[in-house]
């Protein structure tokens, strides 16, 4: 978590509340791009307006997870200078703003690398065909991690693919954290398909494509591919949408919304109390309350993240 409740004048709420509204203003700029280009003149203006406040990610912003609010703003890079081809030198300030609020962003830079070099894959056959093989050899991620020479950088990665960040054990009895991730995942999935379908492959879109083939490799890794799926929708099905009629755009929208809506209403959100030990709440509860310092202690058990059951 970024910062925890804080105590004086500067609560947790104003700092969450500042990071949401921050996301929306970079995505409503990506949201007037779009009005302004071809695509803007052909498809339903509202419904690429309600498309763009479902895709901000505002459960993970709101719940104080730094990873969301990097994510879009790295988002937001990509497809104002790769997508509608706006460029300025603010748009590195964000950049390494982003890497600043989460270092774990950095995995996405080397997909610009390779759109620079021209480097992906131009049949999709083939890249199916690799998608599926990188798959059954995402195992070896680890591995390769650990012999090349990254320093602390590969240190940082084995928390999330062998150490304690790589540890989903205490989730196992939790239906309301894993239900709306299953359903996001055939939503993710569902972009994944639609690209692959309607989408050519080029040097601009390879950002996409990359990504894909990103996800493959560290598919074994909870962790690690539940952020890199994070971009799917951040960036990727922004590249998806001008390649989508209406009729295909307005029925993906429900599912989008649908999936969005049953997450906000049955999901669970994680709320950080020591290093490691979580307290889960319903989202609506998460929005409502900032767990400061001071509830936390007398609450909840520091050791288990259970709730103190008070016997009067």
């Amino acid at each position: 978590v970024f910062a925890s409740p804080s105590t004086g004048f500067l609560r947790f709420g104003y700092i969450r509340v500042s990071l949401v509204i921050i996301a929306y203003l970079f995505y409503f700029c990506l949201y007037d791009f779009f009005c302004q280009s071809s695509v803007g003149k052909v498809v339903n203006r509202r419904l690429l307006f309600w498309l763009v406040i479902l895709i901000v990610p505002i459960a993970a912003i709101s719940s104080g997870l730094r990873y969301g609010f990097a994510a879009t703003l790295v988002s937001f890079f990509i497809c104002k200078r790769y997508l509608f081809r706006k460029s300025s030198v603010f748009d590195f300030v964000v950049l390494f703003v982003a890497v600043f609020f989460h270092f774990g962003v950095v995995m996405v830079i080397p997909l610009l690398l390779l759109r620079t070099f021209n480097a992906y894959i131009k049949n999709k056959v083939l890249f199916i065909t690799i998608f599926v093989t990188l798959c059954f050899i995402s195992n070896t991620f680890s591995f390769i991690v650990t012999i090349l020479p990254l320093g602390e950088l590969g240190s940082y990665i084995q928390n999330y693919t062998e150490g304690k960040y790589s540890d989903s054990s205490y989730l196992s009895g939790n239906l309301f954290f894993w239900m709306p991730i299953v359903c996001n995942y055939i939503v993710q999935f569902l972009i994944l398909f639609l690209f692959i379908r309607k989408v050519p492959c080029n040097k601009d879109t390879s950002l996409v494509y990359n990504l894909f083939l990103l996800w493959a490799f560290t598919s074994s890794f909870f962790a690690i591919a539940g952020r890199v799926m994070f971009f799917f929708a951040l960036y990727g099905l922004l590249f998806l949408i001008p390649y989508m009629n209406v009729n295909t755009l307005k029925r993906f929208c429900v599912v989008y919304a649908g999936n969005i809506v049953l997450g906000l209403i049955i999901g669970w959100r994680i709320h950080t109390i020591t290093y490691w030990p979580y307290l889960f709440s319903p989202v609506p509860i998460s929005f409502a309350k900032d767990y400061e310092d001071k509830w936390v202690q007398e609450n909840i058990d520091p050791i288990t993240a259970d709730p103190y059951i008070y016997v009067q």
